[in-house]
């Protein structure tokens, strides 16, 4: 499975954004929180009629699987974060701020909140792909609901040394 490059959006104002992937044009109009998910390493050219704030987030789909089914209870099938070409989500958008400014962040906290926020963002994007592909009926037999909240909550990790 290739990686997939997820655009977040963070511009205050619209602004119109033209993108050719593998021949194909899309123009459309990027609104704040809006992200764009497009999958990394196809051949791709952008083209922004305004000034942009957008952070870029390569996720490999293998590791969103694995983290979904691990952390979260659920089966995500990869095609459906691949079927998510544009949508809205202020949460994750926040999530991403967030991480985003804990690796600018240089102190000795930094690399805890840089975890923790991967875990969010993670578990914001999981959220997002299930939701997405609940609204367009796509969901199929993957879910094995009901999605959890993001509450910071996580399965106690299993093994010799944790079955006391």
């Amino acid at each position: 499975m290739p990686n997939t490059n997820v655009l977040l959006n963070l511009c205050d104002t619209s602004h119109r954004v033209q993108n050719r992937r593998d021949g194909v044009l899309r123009d459309f109009t990027f609104d704040k929180n809006e992200i764009v998910v497009t999958p990394a390493g196809i051949r791709s050219g952008w083209r922004w009629f305004g000034t942009s704030d957008v952070i870029v987030v390569t996720l490999d789909p293998g590791q969103v699987q694995a983290f979904a089914h691990r952390e979260l209870g659920i089966i995500l099938d990869h095609q459906q974060l691949v079927d998510l070409p544009q949508f809205s989500d202020a949460d994750l958008c926040n999530a991403g701020i967030i991480l985003r400014d804990a690796l600018e962040t240089d102190d000795l906290t930094s690399g805890v909140m840089f975890e923790a926020m991967s875990r969010v963002f993670w578990s914001n994007c999981c959220n997002a792909t299930v939701s997405n592909a609940r609204r367009a009926g796509r969901l199929g037999p993957l879910y094995l609901g009901p999605f959890p909240t993001c509450s910071g909550t996580y399965p106690r990790p299993s093994g010799p040394h944790h079955n006391r």
